[in-house]
């Protein structure tokens, strides 16, 4: 899984290029990968807070 900062950091990239970008297949490209990278981040995310969760779960039943 990769760090959800370094995947948001990548979709900004991405999004900058595609303001520069002249070729409107690479443009949309861009948007696309954009799009896809922000999707992974929020995955990554979510599946941090989730493991978090079971940790914190676990911890619990081993203490108590």
């Amino acid at each position: 899984m990769h760090d959800p900062n370094s995947l948001r950091e990548q979709a900004r990239r991405c999004r900058a290029l595609s303001k520069t970008a002249v070729e409107p297949e690479v443009i949309e490209q861009l948007r696309v990968w954009a799009v896809d990278l922000a999707e992974e981040a929020d995955q990554a995310e979510r599946h941090e807070v989730e493991r978090e969760r079971l940790t914190e779960k676990v911890e619990d039943a081993v203490l108590n």
